[in-house]
C-alpha cells in the first residue's frame, strides 16, 4: 500500500501468537503503544483492562500487508472487551486506541473509549489500494461508549472503517462529544465509513454533539447498509452507492 503507517513498540508485544489473554491489566504512562498483536495470531483476547496517559496507540492487532505471504499471518477470532481506554495518543496524534488492520472475524465490544486526538476505533486498512482480501470479513464493533474525540485531529471519527468487510457490523455504540480543533470541518463523523468500505451494516447507534452523524463522501463506498441509528442532529453526509436507508431518527424527550 502506497500509505506506509510507522508503528510505534508496545509495552506487551506478541509476534505470530495465538489463545494469550490479557485481563484485568493496568497500562499507564508509557512512551508508546500498549499492546500489539503482529505477524498473524488468533483466539487472543484483551478484557477487563485499563490504558490511561498512553503516548501511541492503545491496541493494535493485523498487518497492513493486504496478501501476507503465509495464511498463518492473518490474524482471527480476537477479542477486546470491558476495556477502558483514556487519554491514548498523547504524543502521537494519528494514533487511534484500537486499530485493527486486516482481519477476520474480530471483536471490540463493550469498551469505554475518552479523551482523545482522533479517532477511537479504526478498523480495515488500504484504502481499495489493492482491493482488501475477502478473508478481511465478520467484523464486529458493538457496544462500546465513545466520548469527547478528534480533539486534536480532523478527517476522523469515533467509529472508522476503511476497504471491504464483508458480514461485518458497527451496532449498539453511543458515541458522543466529537470536538475536533475545526469546529467547521467538511470531513470526519462520528460513523465514518471511509474510501472502499463495503459490506457493513450499521444499525441502532446512538449519536450525540456531533458536527455530522454519519460520513460517507465517496461514490465507491458502497453495498453498505445504515438504518436504525438515532442522532440528535440531521446534519449527515452519503454520497456513495447503495448505502441502504441511511438516514437517523431522532432520540425523543
Amino acid at each position: 500500500h502506497k500509505q506506509r503507517k510507522d508503528r510505534v513498540p508496545a509495552a506487551f508485544q506478541a509476534d505470530t501468537a495465538d489463545a494469550v489473554t490479557l485481563r484485568g491489566c493496568r497500562f499507564a504512562r508509557l512512551g508508546g503503544t500498549g499492546v500489539m498483536f503482529t505477524h498473524g495470531g488468533d483466539d487472543n483476547v484483551i478484557e477487563g483492562c485499563s490504558f490511561y496517559d498512553v503516548a501511541a496507540g492503545g491496541i493494535e492487532f493485523g498487518e497492513d500487508a493486504v496478501k501476507p505471504a503465509n495464511p498463518r499471518l492473518f490474524p482471527r477470532r480476537n477479542r477486546i472487551a470491558n476495556n477502558f481506554l483514556a487519554q491514548v495518543g498523547e504524543d502521537y496524534f494519528g494514533s487511534v486506541a484500537v486499530l485493527g488492520y486486516y482481519t477476520d472475524a474480530s471483536v471490540i465490544a463493550h469498551n469505554e473509549f475518552a479523551n482523545l486526538p482522533y479517532s477511537a476505533v479504526s478498523q480495515g486498512w488500504g484504502w481499495g489500494q489493492p482491493p482488501a482480501p475477502d478473508d478481511s470479513r465478520g467484523n464486529r464493533i458493538t457496544h462500546n461508549r465513545v466520548h469527547n474525540y478528534m480533539r486534536r485531529l480532523d478527517d476522523g471519527g469515533g467509529l472508522y472503517t476503511t476497504d471491504r468487510l464483508l458480514g461485518s457490523e458497527i451496532a449498539y455504540n453511543v458515541v458522543e462529544r466529537m470536538l475536533p480543533p475545526d469546529a467547521q470541518t467538511k470531513a470526519g463523523g462520528a460513523l465514518y465509513l471511509d474510501q472502499c468500505t463495503e459490506g457493513v451494516h450499521v444499525h441502532h447507534n446512538v449519536v450525540t454533539g456531533a458536527i455530522r452523524w454519519l460520513f460517507i463522501w465517496n461514490p465507491n463506498i458502497r453495498h453498505n447498509r445504515v438504518d436504525t441509528n438515532y442522532a440528535e442532529t440531521d446534519s449527515w453526509r452519503d454520497v456513495g452507492e447503495v448505502n441502504v436507508g441511511a438516514g437517523a431518527r431522532r432520540p425523543r424527550g
